[in-house]
Order: structure tokens, then C-alpha cells, then sequence
């Protein structure tokens, strides 16, 4: 769930830095880094050094990221759970989005 988080975040803010992540997300540098090298490694985003600070990297989403981001929507809209009106808001907190 937080991985799709990530992407819902990335999606919303841009490519941003690891640290934007951390502040968008709610969720320590150590659980962003450890998502971004999860999300790396399967291609659904990319990391690269920041041209302006070399100390600092990019998160981006890529075309598959974005594809299987729209397929987890199309799939999460079709759900019927009951108490979902509560329980949206509930996982939007969860995911940090």
C-alpha cells in the first residue's frame, strides 16, 4: 500500500527530491529511500542525481509506474466494500496522500 502511495505522491507532486518524498508522504527518509530502491528496482520509478545538487537525487515516475498507477486506480475504483466512505479517507492517511 505504501508503494502505491508513493506513486499516488509522485503522481500529484512531480518528479521531486527524495526529501520532498519524506515531507509529502508523512513517513521517515530510511522507509522513502528503502521504497524508492523497491520501486527502482521493478522500473516502476527512476533516481537520479540532481544536476543543481549533486548531493541530492530526483524521484521519477516512468511509463510503466504511470501505467500500473492507472491500473491500480481503475482496479481501486472498482471496489464496493462497505464502509467505504469512511474507509477512503482512512487509506489516503495510511498511504500519505
Amino acid at each position: 500500500i505504501r508503494h502505491y502511495g508513493m506513486l499516488v505522491t509522485l503522481d500529484e507532486l512531480g518528479p521531486v527530491s527524495q526529501q520532498a518524498l519524506t515531507h509529502g508522504m508523512s513517513v521517515s527518509a530510511t522507509t522513502v529511500t528503502q521504497m524508492v530502491d523497491d520501486l527502482e528496482r521493478v522500473k516502476l520509478v527512476e533516481r537520479r542525481r540532481n544536476p543543481s545538487d549533486r548531493r541530492a537525487y530526483t524521484v521519477t515516475m516512468t511509463p510503466e509506474g504511470r501505467r500500473v498507477l492507472a491500473e491500480g486506480r481503475v482496479r481501486a475504483e472498482g471496489l464496493d466494500i462497505e464502509g467505504s466512505a469512511e474507509l477512503g479517507p482512512l487509506l489516503r492517511k495510511l498511504v500519505g496522500a
